[in-house]
Protein backbone atom coordinates (compact mmCIF):
# COMPACT_ATOMS: atom_id res chain seq x y z
CA UNK A 1 0.00 0.00 0.00
CA UNK A 2 0.97 3.35 -0.94
CA UNK A 3 0.54 4.92 3.02
CA UNK A 4 3.33 1.92 3.76
CA UNK A 5 5.95 3.48 1.95
CA UNK A 6 5.88 7.20 2.64
CA UNK A 7 8.21 8.89 4.98
CA UNK A 8 6.77 11.43 8.05
CA UNK A 9 8.20 14.52 8.44
CA UNK A 10 7.30 16.70 11.08
CA UNK A 11 7.52 20.42 11.58
CA UNK A 12 6.69 22.89 14.63
CA UNK A 13 4.77 25.75 13.59
CA UNK A 14 3.78 27.83 17.25
CA UNK A 15 1.70 25.29 19.21
CA UNK A 16 0.66 23.09 16.18
CA UNK A 17 2.87 20.06 14.68
CA UNK A 18 2.50 19.85 10.81
CA UNK A 19 2.68 16.72 9.20
CA UNK A 20 4.48 15.98 5.65
CA UNK A 21 4.49 12.76 3.56
CA UNK A 22 7.48 12.17 0.99
CA UNK A 23 6.51 9.51 -1.44
CA UNK A 24 10.30 8.66 -3.01
CA UNK A 25 10.64 8.40 -6.94
CA UNK A 26 13.02 7.11 -9.55
CA UNK A 27 13.37 10.52 -11.16
CA UNK A 28 15.48 14.04 -10.36
CA UNK A 29 12.44 15.73 -9.89
CA UNK A 30 9.68 16.39 -7.03
CA UNK A 31 6.10 16.83 -6.93
CA UNK A 32 4.57 18.75 -4.21
CA UNK A 33 0.37 18.17 -3.68
CA UNK A 34 -0.84 21.21 -1.87
CA UNK A 35 -4.42 19.86 -0.26
CA UNK A 36 -7.23 22.52 -0.79
CA UNK A 37 -9.24 24.26 2.18
CA UNK A 38 -10.12 21.77 4.31
CA UNK A 39 -8.98 18.65 2.84
CA UNK A 40 -5.99 16.05 3.99
CA UNK A 41 -3.05 14.60 2.01
CA UNK A 42 -5.03 11.48 2.01
CA UNK A 43 -7.90 12.77 0.16
CA UNK A 44 -5.15 12.97 -3.36
CA UNK A 45 -3.77 9.65 -2.56
CA UNK A 46 -5.06 8.68 -6.09
CA UNK A 47 -3.08 11.33 -7.97
CA UNK A 48 0.17 11.33 -5.38
CA UNK A 49 0.04 7.22 -6.53
CA UNK A 50 -0.40 8.27 -10.18
CA UNK A 51 2.32 10.56 -10.01
CA UNK A 52 4.54 8.41 -8.01
CA UNK A 53 4.13 5.30 -10.52
CA UNK A 54 5.57 7.20 -13.54
CA UNK A 55 8.49 7.52 -10.78
CA UNK A 56 7.70 11.33 -9.38
CA UNK A 57 8.82 11.99 -5.77
CA UNK A 58 5.66 13.11 -4.31
CA UNK A 59 5.02 15.49 -0.98
CA UNK A 60 2.31 16.20 0.25
CA UNK A 61 0.78 17.52 3.60
CA UNK A 62 -1.84 18.44 6.16
CA UNK A 63 -2.21 22.39 6.56
CA UNK A 64 -2.98 24.10 9.67
CA UNK A 65 -6.96 23.61 10.19
CA UNK A 66 -7.08 20.32 8.60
Amino acid sequence: MLTDSREIHTVRSGKNDLRGYLYSGERDALVIVTPGYNASADDYLWQIKSMNDYGFAVFSFDATGS
